[in-house]
């Protein structure tokens, strides 16, 4: 079947969380304004736990997320790869350059995974490091988005975790450090993930071909 992007008038409900939207939106609306001008996106978090439903019922047409377990009826691959790292602001009194976890411990946190969102699951994984070293985080201020943490750091003493793309287009603009994280955390790399059924849609193939494209991009990029 052939498949014009430029007549298309579909509409595409894509999950995905703050950060990785501001990581992949811009490019992605820029292809849709050049290539397929009619077609329409809603894109918000959901709840990654729920991902498989989601996917199953049609809430979603396709997630953009770390999947830590991907259920086995779902298709995937992997967008680009996505390390976490910390966050601290240029003059920060006790850190300069390097970060020790006695100086991650002890100082107070920022950190992603207040209501409304659900479940902030590279949050969940940096906390299981911690608590298998037997520490945790202070954390003196929980935040519903993802992307204002490196804001509030740059005007603070506060640290917080994220991912790499974000630090590194935080600090085009913002006064901050960023810091390898002084612990060994797993990677979450990010994946786009779909439905069987929806895996021959010519409008989906051709949408999860130009995230491919947007995706190497930023893996060639990637430090």
């Amino acid at each position: 079947e052939q498949f014009d992007p430029a007549a298309s008038t579909s509409r595409w409900k894509v999950m995905s969380s703050d950060g990785i939207s501001r990581v992949v939106l811009p490019e992605l609306m820029a292809v849709a304004r050049q290539e397929a001008p009619r077609m329409r996106f809603t894109v918000h978090p959901g709840d990654p736990r729920r991902l498989s439903e989601y996917l199953r019922d049609g809430e979603f047409d396709l997630a953009l997320a770390f999947v830590r377990t991907p259920p086995s009826e779902l298709r995937q691959m992997t967008l680009y790869p996505q390390r976490l790292v910390c966050i601290a602001c240029q003059d920060h009194p006790d850190i300069q350059g390097s970060l020790s976890l006695k100086q991650f411990t002890e100082s107070d946190h920022a950190r992603w995974g207040a209501p409304p969102v659900v479940h902030a699951t590279m949050e969940v994984i940096v906390d299981e490091v911690l608590e298998e070293l037997g520490q945790s985080r202070r954390v003196a201020l929980l935040l519903s988005s993802l992307t204002l943490l490196p804001g509030v750091v740059a005007k603070s003493n506060l640290l917080a975790v994220v991912p790499e793309h974000l630090a590194l287009q935080s600090q085009e603009t913002l006064p901050l450090q960023v810091l390898p994280l002084p612990f060994r955390v797993p990677a979450v790399h990010v994946s786009m993930t779909w439905h069987e059924r929806m895996h021959n849609d010519p409008g989906h193939k051709w949408l999860r071909g130009k995230l491919r494209d947007i995706g190497q991009a930023l893996s060639a990029r990637a430090h």
